[in-house]
C-alpha cells in the first residue's frame, strides 16, 4: 500500500530522520484535501435533519465504537 503511494507520487520517503518517515507530496496533499472535502460534504448530507443533541449522541457512540475497534485490532496478532 505504501509503495503504491510512493509510485503514484502521492508520498515520498523522508530519510533525513533517524527512522525513515513517509510524507505526502504536493500531489498527495491535494488528494487528501479532495478527500477531506468529499467526506465533509457527505457528513453534512448524512447528518441533515438530525437534531443537534441526537447528532452529538451519535458522534459519542461512534467514537466509543471506533476506540474499541482500534483496541481489538491492536490486540490481534499479526
Amino acid at each position: 500500500m505504501l509503495a503504491s503511494l510512493v509510485d503514484a507520487n502521492l508520498a515520498q520517503i523522508d530519510h533525513d530522520t533517524d527512522t525513515p518517515r513517509l510524507r505526502l507530496t504536493d500531489a498527495g496533499h491535494a488528494v487528501q484535501a479532495r478527500i477531506v472535502d468529499a467526506v465533509a460534504d457527505l457528513s453534512v448530507r448524512l447528518y441533515a435533519d438530525i437534531p443537534a443533541d441526537d447528532a452529538s449522541a451519535a458522534a459519542r457512540a461512534l467514537t466509543a465504537v471506533t476506540r474499541r475497534a482500534n483496541a481489538e485490532l491492536a490486540a490481534t496478532p499479526t
